[in-house]
């Protein structure tokens, strides 16, 4: 889990002092044997939001991220 803050934005239409937070959590499995080994599927999800003042700079919102990384060994 991490958590980010912005803060003293300026979008251009204020003083500098809008805000922004994001916080987010990652999960990651990675194939131990088999035929799909080393196949590595991760999952992130964050959450992002943003002061009023700065919403010229920014918009808030949900976010949900699917990976997954499979090497192939080419030479």
């Amino acid at each position: 889990m991490a958590y980010v803050r912005g803060t003293n934005i300026d979008d251009g239409s204020n003083r500098g002092d809008g805000t922004e937070r994001e916080i987010f959590n990652q999960f990651k499995y990675v194939v131990q044997s088999g035929p799909a080994k080393d196949l590595s599927l991760r999952a992130r999800a964050s959450w992002l939001r943003v002061s009023n003042n700065a919403s010229n700079y920014n918009v808030g919102g949900n976010e949900l991220r699917l990976f997954a990384d499979y090497p192939i060994n080419v030479f």
